[in-house]
């Protein structure tokens, strides 16, 4: 594309009429490499156009959206790409590996920027969270490229993992027109169920300082289950990682052989692996210090 050209897109941009939103940021990233993300050198990102947008299709919302859209060499599909925890920000991470393909890729904040107290007594922030924000995101992604690119865009894919699988499944259920491809891994969903057992999680190594985990100690917890559970959990050769580790039934008995382990941290792990649904049948003499602070 010809600078005249991307001066022109760029103009239409900067004018055009987004529904219930502005586009705040229209300009071009030369190509570079970015800095190494755990501890991996990456590949070369190419030259893109970044359109940055708010969006506030309530009074209490305030989605952000950023897309990169490759100036050379797009392929003619547009890619929504998912975010993870709680959000707060825009994963450029996700955007680099759309654009190095030749994806127009986009992501969202989700509407939880700062942070997720910025939802406490919000509805309709829980609402851009849950679904709305994914979808207007996708909305005004399709009507950038059209306007940058001046041309249909051939196919639309969604993908994403965690909270992005929740985005993913989302999609699917309220928007199934929105895609005509979704992919997504350990989809975050079933919140109330998910978000308890994190609770229960924490409780049990929180009782007090005889139960807290150090990182140290969790790598031996960690290779102790790859030890006895590598290969039903779909380890592969040498590597020290379960492709299906939802599947495994672990039996607690194998941390007894864990050395850096306290008979407290033990029992805990114990407990924590019965679950909340067999703590009060298997666990009944255990006590257990439940906090109720904020």
């Amino acid at each position: 594309m010809s600078e005249n050209s991307i001066n022109d897109a760029i103009n239409r941009l900067k004018s055009l009429v987004i529904s219930d939103g502005t586009i705040t940021t229209v300009n071009v990233v030369s190509k570079h490499y970015p800095k190494e993300e755990f501890g991996l050198s990456l590949d070369e990102v190419p030259d893109y156009l970044r359109v940055c947008v708010t969006l506030n299709p309530s009074l209490d919302s305030n989605i952000k959206v950023e897309g990169w859209l490759p100036i050379n060499n797009w392929n003619g599909c547009l890619l929504g790409t998912g975010n993870g925890g709680y959000a707060g920000t825009i994963d450029t991470s996700m955007l680099k590996n759309g654009v190095r393909l030749g994806f127009a890729s986009f992501n969202t904040d989700l509407g939880t920027s700062p942070n997720p107290d910025t939802m406490i007594g919000k509805e309709e922030r829980w609402k851009d969270f849950g679904y709305r924000a994914t979808h207007l995101m996708t909305v005004v992604a399709k009507q950038i490229i059209c306007e940058y690119y001046q041309k249909e865009i051939r196919y639309s894919y969604f993908t994403g993992g965690s909270t992005g699988g929740q985005q993913g499944l989302m999609e699917a259920q309220r928007y199934p027109e929105d895609y005509n491809g979704i992919l997504v891994c350990a989809p975050a969903n079933d919140r109330v169920h998910l978000h308890i057992a994190f609770i229960w999680d924490w409780l049990i190594v929180s009782q007090n300082e005889q139960t807290k985990i150090s990182m140290e100690q969790s790598q031996e917890i960690f290779e102790k289950v790859l030890e006895h559970y590598g290969h039903e959990g779909g380890a592969i050769g040498n590597e020290k990682f379960m492709n299906h580790s939802d599947k495994l039934t672990i039996d607690t008995k194998i941390f007894e052989e864990c050395k850096l382990l306290s008979r407290s941290q033990i029992n805990a792990l114990k407990l924590l692996y019965s679950g909340t649904d067999r703590f009060q049948k298997q666990h009944k003499n255990i006590p257990v210090t439940y906090y109720t602070g904020v």
